[in-house]
């Protein structure tokens, strides 16, 4: 079965993070979803499916606002301290708890969504069904094993210096989310290969929980 690539959806779940580093009034929730819909048109593209717009916003649900406000008001406070230090001072969020399982979820819901469109549960069952049992799915899922990703993510940052930190909010400015996806496609690159051990397993149990939210029993995994 053909599968969205682990890099591309670790690309989208870290841009949801650096999306809080926007420092302009608002137009980092509106990054945010533009990050999280265009995800799903993405996973949906890869299957040959084109969603109506009704149907891409509703099976990109916001990331959890609790921790996305608390993302947005660390990134803010720091967005305050002098250039030379703005880059080693990211990281104090980036780190941050509620930041790392706000990444794991995103990446999880990608893979959810993955699953639906490709062993043909979105035809059978339609957006909104999906979009109850994506949900549903990742709230019995433990997506703590994923911080490996998020570390690997940022080490990759770190690596590469500020210049591409600022390219990919530069990029985010200029409402150009295309260039910020291609930026911060070595970090999604990090992301994949840090949470190579475990994305079988979480892969597989998102497929349960989806198949369970739908009344179904999974049969055996299909070959990739």
């Amino acid at each position: 079965m053909v599968e969205t690539p682990d890099a591309l959806l670790g690309t989208f779940a870290v841009l949801q993070a650096l999306s809080g580093f926007i420092p302009v009034p608002l137009l980092d929730g509106v990054v945010s979803r533009r990050i999280a819909r265009s995800m799903v048109e993405t996973v949906a593209g890869t299957h040959g499916v084109r969603l109506p717009e009704e149907e891409v916003k509703l099976l990109a649900s916001e990331p959890d606002e609790g921790f996305f406000a608390f993302l947005k008001s660390a990134a803010k406070g720091i967005l305050m301290f002098p250039l030379r230090l703005l880059f080693k001072a990211i990281f104090l969020v980036l780190d941050a708890k509620e930041v790392t399982e706000l990444v794991g979820r995103s990446y999880a819901r990608g893979v959810a969504l993955d699953v639906a469109f490709g062993e043909g549960l979105y035809m059978k069952y339609g957006a909104e069904r999906i979009a109850t049992a994506v949900e549903a799915a990742l709230a019995t899922v433990d997506t703590r094993p994923l911080k490996r990703g998020s570390q690997a993510a940022w080490a990759a940052l770190k690596e590469r210096g500020p210049l591409l930190f600022e390219r990919i909010v530069g990029a985010f400015k200029e409402s150009k989310e295309d260039d910020a996806k291609t930026a911060a496609a070595p970090l999604g690159d990090a992301f994949a290969g840090g949470i190579a051990p475990e994305r079988e397993v979480l892969r597989e149990s998102l497929r349960k929980g989806l198949y369970a939210s739908l009344g179904e029993s999974p049969a055996a995994a299909p070959l990739a």
